[in-house]
């Protein structure tokens, strides 16, 4: 988290904090936020700017974590050797 808070700081660039709570049949939606608002805190502490991050949240996900990401860069999935090997 510290290259990704000092890249902020430095570039300028926008960010957006895709935060997941991992639930079943009831949304964990509170959880999602404070994930999203810890890591966007953590930036805004290492000098990024809070009007560059965007926190979206995911209350009823399949998982637990917390992506980082610039916006307007694609995200390119690329599935471990095992899924492709035919």
């Amino acid at each position: 988290m510290e290259k990704v808070a000092k890249a902020a700081a430095t570039s300028g660039q926008r960010l957006t904090i895709d935060a997941h709570a991992k639930s079943g049949r009831v949304p964990l939606r509170g959880l999602a936020q404070m994930r999203g608002a810890a890591i966007r805190d953590f930036l805004v502490s290492r000098e990024a700017d809070p009007d560059r991050i965007t926190v979206n949240t995911h209350e009823q996900s399949n998982t637990r974590i917390a992506i980082v990401t610039p916006i307007r860069v694609p995200h390119v999935y690329d599935p471990p050797q095992s899924y492709t090997d035919v």
